[in-house]
């Protein structure tokens, strides 16, 4: 393992590595992805509790738009 590398796991920062050094990270810690992320839990939590917190918690509202400005549009002489 490159100086570098070693560097980069015990201080977690990726300053000073080369796009080489950064892909190898890359390439071995790809298994978090598939080890610790579903996506259907995560479309479920979208669809069933996400948008229901935000229909009936936060009640979010467009404000200012009541009148749309006229459009500047510089190409048209």
């Amino acid at each position: 393992m490159p100086k570098n590398l070693k560097h980069h796991l015990q201080t977690g920062s990726t300053k000073g590595l080369t796009d080489e050094e950064i892909a190898q990270l890359v390439a071995q810690n790809h298994h978090v992805y598939t080890d610790y992320f579903d996506m259907d839990y995560v479309m479920s939590l979208e669809n069933n509790l996400f948008d229901l917190v935000n229909d009936h918690y936060f009640r979010a509202r467009w404000i200012g738009f009541e009148q749309v400005p006229t459009r500047n549009n510089p190409t048209d002489h």
